[in-house]
């Protein structure tokens, strides 16, 4: 893959093809939390990632920030990091009010991909870009997984919603999609998914409703 020329700000670290993977997911997912860099990064030491965080951090590539007292540090690329990746994405930083969000969305992204490593994920910030203003549906899904011919949006339910919300929310996904899988926070969100998914009779074979956290 040829890589976009080097920004002269991006210091003088060499590049290599796991910074341009690393970056090409944050840049999709908006950023990720530290403790789940070893993800995309297996096997390997603390100390090593530790390490690898300050090489792009001080090469100009990675922003670090600690938004939460006692929480890991939030990583996201800065617009020198983005220039590696083939898909433009704007400059995005840590809003407090999404982070927990943008967590889950991530943590989900990893567990599909561990169970179904054939497939391909497509980001929620590519399915707007691919959409565009004009066209974009009323309702976007956190991502869609691709398995052959089958789009499956991947919806992620932190929140209660009331019924009309979650029944629009589901109805726009088996409208637009092949399938949904919905992963919904124990208690309110799940009970409130749960009563969607019921009013839909016989649409209701396209959705799975799972839990999402799992232990």
């Amino acid at each position: 893959m040829a890589l976009r020329a080097q920004r002269a700000d991006a210091g003088t670290i060499r590049i290599t093809d796991r910074d341009v993977r690393v970056m090409a997911f944050m840049a999709e997912q908006y950023g990720l939390r530290r403790d789940q860099l070893p993800d995309l990064i297996p096997n390997v030491s603390d100390r090593t990632i530790r390490a690898q965080i300050d090489r792009w951090v001080l090469g100009g590539l990675v922003a670090r920030r600690t938004v939460f007292a006692r929480e890991h540090a939030w990583l996201w690329p800065t617009r020198a990091g983005l220039d590696l990746v083939p898909e433009r994405f704007p400059y995005w930083e840590p809003r407090p009010g999404i982070l927990e969000h943008v967590y889950w969305v991530n943590e989900i992204r990893f567990r599909v991909t561990k169970r179904h490593p054939e497939a391909e994920w497509i980001s929620e910030r590519r399915l707007r870009a691919e959409a565009g203003g004009a066209n974009r549906p009323e309702h976007m899904p956190d991502g869609v997984v691709l398995k052959g011919d089958h789009r499956i949006a991947v919806e992620v339910q932190l929140a209660q919603k009331s019924l009309d919300r979650a029944q629009a929310t589901l109805a726009e996904l088996v409208k637009s999609y092949d399938g949904a899988w919905v992963f919904a926070r124990a208690g309110g969100p799940m009970s409130s998914m749960a009563a969607a998914l019921r009013s839909l009779n016989g649409q209701r074979g396209k959705i799975r409703l799972l839990p999402l956290e799992v232990g």
